[in-house]
C-alpha cells in the first residue's frame, strides 16, 4: 500500500485534490495530462524518487500554461468573430448601390457633367495665354 504523505505530496504537486480513489482509468488522457497521470503513478509507488515530484509541478505549471493560452486564444477568437459579424451586419454591398429609397447613390443628384459649377468657361478660358 502507498504511503498516504507521499500520495498527498504527489497529488499536491500535480496540482490535483488529493481523492480516496482514482477514476481515471475510464478516461483516456493525452497530452499533458496523460504525462501527469503516468509521473503520479510512478511518484507514488516510488517514495524514494524525489525528482518525481519535482517533475509533477513542472507539468502542473506546464498544464496552467496552456489552459490560460487557449483560453486567451479562444477570447481572441470570440472578439474576431464578433468584429466580423459587426463588419458584415450592415446588409450586402457595404453601403454601395441602392438607398433607403430605391434610387441609386450617385452623389451629384443626377448634374452630369462638370461638377465645379463654371459652366460657360471652356477649357483653357481664362487661364491661358494672356490672350
Amino acid at each position: 500500500m502507498a504511503d498516504p504523505d507521499r500520495e498527498a505530496a504527489c497529488t499536491t504537486a500535480a496540482g490535483i485534490e488529493p481523492t480516496g480513489g482514482t477514476d481515471d482509468a475510464a478516461t483516456k488522457l493525452h497530452g499533458v495530462d496523460n504525462a501527469i497521470a503516468h509521473v503520479l503513478a510512478n511518484c507514488v509507488k516510488n517514495p524514494q524518487a524525489p525528482g518525481l515530484l519535482n517533475a509533477l509541478e513542472h507539468l502542473a505549471a506546464n498544464r496552467a500554461k496552456h489552459e490560460a493560452h487557449e483560453a486567451e486564444k479562444a477570447e481572441r477568437k470570440a472578439a474576431h468573430d464578433a468584429a466580423k459579424a459587426q463588419k458584415h451586419a450592415g446588409g450586402p454591398g457595404h453601403g454601395k448601390g441602392h438607398g433607403s429609397n430605391g434610387e441609386h447613390g450617385n452623389p451629384h443628384d443626377g448634374v452630369h457633367g462638370n461638377p465645379h459649377g463654371d459652366a460657360g468657361h471652356g477649357h483653357g478660358g481664362s487661364h491661358g495665354n494672356g490672350h
